[in-house]
């Protein structure tokens, strides 16, 4: 199953109603982040990063950017380029600029770039595709920046629409689904999603059915925020232990902030963090993600999150 969304492509000057045209995105996919720039000239990149540079076209009008998440684990960056680019030139797009991670510049080409800030549209270095497209008649341009993290595809969306009367705020989450705004975890971004959004939801921990005792084995989330820590001695966190509704306000509570307890411990004892950096608490069923009514709203609900305590 897929689904449409009309994307507004307009050249300022060109025509005073919007060319509306779609692009298919799986079914899965969902608006993260949407902001609108200041009107006067727009750039998109049109070469890769040469000569210390990356070419830039400069072209009338206001950008409109875009982060769709697309939520199907299943499909790679190549994938998800494939679609989009088959689209582009079946609407008569030429393509001006189409190239992978290190063919574009890796590092230089995506810190040349302005994309919506880390972790909301997070670029694997070694994993993304650029493309830039153009067509004249109508006469419109746009760029896809293309990557993902291990739960799935991101792709930001540079086009020229209409002139906003001021530049629009990022939203992160669409209202109806509170885990948009929830940072995937992958490699090197703990740190970025803790600085920004102050939080974090360990997603991969497991624990033994009806236990706090955290299961053995590895554990990316762990690993990757002992990292962190261990990087900035200065940084103190809280894990919060969260439960379903299941149970009583007493009972849950005492189960929260022990399982909170036991990933303070493993972080301590397996992976060397100072117990200073850390301290452990659990507030029960108080601070759902979604509805206790479901099987499904129950199983996000129980996590552990850590949350960053340093204030400056």
């Amino acid at each position: 199953m897929r689904v449409c969304f009309a994307i507004a492509l307009l050249m300022a000057g060109v025509a005073s109603t919007v060319q509306a045209e779609v692009l298919e995105f799986p079914a899965s996919a969902i608006l993260v982040a949407q902001r609108s720039a200041e009107n006067g000239q727009a750039r998109f990149a049109v070469g890769p990063f040469a000569d210390n540079a990356v070419e830039f076209a400069t072209v009338e009008g206001t950008r409109q950017s875009q982060v769709w998440k697309i939520r199907q684990p299943s499909l790679s960056t190549g994938q998800i380029a494939a679609s989009l680019r088959r689209q582009l030139l079946e609407k008569g797009y030429e393509i001006v600029l189409d190239c992978k991670d290190a063919e574009c510049g890796g590092f230089d080409f995506r810190y040349a770039l302005d994309l919506v800030a880390e972790p909301v549209m997070h670029v694997d270095l070694g994993n993304y595709q650029f493309i830039t497209a153009r067509r004249d008649d109508p006469s419109d341009v746009l760029s896809l920046m293309i990557s993902r993290t291990t739960t799935g595809g991101l792709v930001q969306l540079d086009y020229l629409g209409e002139a906003a009367a001021e530049a629009a705020p990022v939203v992160v989450a669409t209202p109806n689904d509170p885990e948009a705004a929830e940072p995937a975890l992958v490699a090197g971004d703990v740190g970025a999603a803790l600085e920004t959004l102050g939080r974090l939801s360990l997603e991969d921990l497991s624990f033994a059915t009806g236990s706090s005792d955290l299961s053995e084995g590895e554990y990316t989330s762990l690993a990757q925020l002992a990292t962190y820590l261990l990087a900035n001695p200065d940084m103190t966190v809280a894990l919060v232990g969260h439960t379903d509704a299941e149970g009583s306000i007493a009972g849950n509570l005492a189960l929260s902030k022990r399982r909170a307890a036991s990933v303070l411990e493993r972080l301590a004892s397996v992976y060397d963090v100072p117990r200073r950096q850390l301290e452990a608490d659990g507030v029960g069923y108080l601070a759902p993600r979604a509805s206790n009514l479901t099987e499904d709203g129950r199983r996000k609900n129980r996590r552990v999150e850590v949350v960053l305590t340093s204030t400056r």
